[in-house]
């Protein structure tokens, strides 16, 4: 018996429909590092009939969507940098990110989508110089089918519409030189701001959590078990390598080794055991993570990297088709 992640697929398509219903728009559905942890493959299967495009970080990432059999727009976020890379979009037709960094690796008839930095310092072509890169890429024979910008904290509004201001500015230099380019912003937190754009890139919230209160009504899509490996009356004080005494102790077979985070200070968490008060029966199962928002904010760390972390960690992954419980 080993860990198991359990994904409700119908959760994971019910939010989906729900933030592109409230957007209005065209929905980009985001399934990098393994679709938070969910699954890329079986969650872009999930989604294929609704979602207009899927973004993946790497071109290996878009190659594994492309080797599943997902047929639609692939883009991919992160800029190609090598020959290699080149070869391999190309042969899997995934669009790629222009960015100043690829530039020489993009080639004639290759799709890409400009990405502009408006403030996020991560990616992209500065917003003032959007028309001029658009207009080198053109001389290239890049086919420039899309502009798009991340909001770094949509929560702030001030800041954020600094950043829409800069991208709207960019985005209509980059339509004198490619009119059809779609324009989308992301992600999920962006939705009260891509009014003037033509679709939505949406990411956590298609696994149940909403980065602002913009989105009511998701379903938390992962639950997370681990087996109990032993029930037994407490031997002393000791609770894996530290002391805290509990009476009847269960020990569940998972750890940091899995993902997992210790408590600042405990030591009842092990590398691939948890040692946890109470009296289960051995064999059965514990519910070890089933609200990744309340887990991340008790270990100081956030909903995106408890559920890479916990989905990759799973030493088994079930899917179903029924809503979670």
């Amino acid at each position: 018996m080993s860990t198991l992640a359990v994904i409700s697929l119908p959760a994971i398509l019910h939010n989906a429909l729900l933030v592109k219903r409230r957007a209005g728009l065209p929905l980009y559905a985001v399934v990098k590092d393994d679709g938070y942890g969910h699954g890329a493959a079986e969650t872009a299967h999930t989604l294929s009939s609704h979602a207009d495009a899927f973004c993946v970080a790497t071109v290996g990432e878009g190659a594994a969507l492309r080797a599943a059999g997902i047929a639609g727009e692939i883009l991919v976020f992160c800029p190609i940098l090598s020959r290699e890379e080149t070869l391999r979009a190309r042969a899997y037709r995934l669009t790629v990110t222009a960015d100043p960094a690829s530039f020489s690796y993009l080639e004639e008839g290759m799709r890409a989508h400009i990405a502009v930095n408006t403030g996020m310092n991560r990616y992209g072509v500065r917003f003032e110089r959007a028309e001029s890169f658009a207009r080198a890429l053109q001389t290239r024979g890049v086919e420039v089918t899309g502009v798009y910008t991340h909001l770094y904290d949509a929560e702030r509004k001030e800041t954020s519409m600094v950043q829409i201001a800069r991208f709207h500015a960019a985005s209509r230099s980059v339509l004198r030189v490619f009119p059809h380019a779609v324009r989308h912003l992301g992600g999920t937190g962006a939705l009260p701001y891509c009014g003037e754009c033509d679709a939505l890139r949406a990411g956590i919230s298609l696994y149940g959590y909403a980065p602002s209160a913009e989105i009511s009504g998701l379903r938390r899509a992962m639950k997370v078990y681990a087996p109990v490996a032993g029930r037994r009356i407490q031997l002393g004080r000791g609770a894996g390598y530290g002391e805290c005494p509990l009476g009847n102790v269960n020990t569940l077979a998972y750890g940091y080794g899995d993902g997992f985070f210790r408590v600042e200070g405990a030591r009842d968490l092990c590398m691939d055991a948890h040692i946890i008060k109470g009296s289960r029966r051995a064999g059965s199962y514990a519910v070890i993570l089933c609200d990744a928002e309340e887990y991340a904010a008790r270990h100081g760390t956030s909903v995106y990297e408890v559920l890479v972390r916990a989905g990759r960690g799973a030493a088994e992954r079930r899917y179903i088709w029924t809503n979670p419980t």
